[in-house]
């Protein structure tokens, strides 16, 4: 395999974890907004969806570095 090749398939590979780095970011602030509404259809007080809320926004900060991580990854490509 050529660089050339290497380069353009480590560069789709990269893409590929993008695009699911794209689609669990967006689950999971999918999560944090629906949460009070199922909170208040299920006639609970918000102590029972903080723990999660809180876990879950420690994770979209992860994942959100972790997504530049990512595109750091891909601008280092030559």
């Amino acid at each position: 395999m050529n660089r050339d090749l290497a380069v353009n398939r480590a560069s789709e590979l990269i893409n590929d974890a993008e695009h699911a780095m794209d689609l669990a970011l967006s689950c999971a602030s999918r999560l944090v907004t629906e949460l009070p509404h199922l909170q208040q259809q299920a006639g609970l007080n918000a102590a029972w969806a903080h723990p999660v809320v809180v876990a879950i926004c420690t994770a979209l900060g992860d994942m959100t570095e972790a997504r530049g991580s990512l595109i750091q990854a891909h601008r280092t490509l030559p």
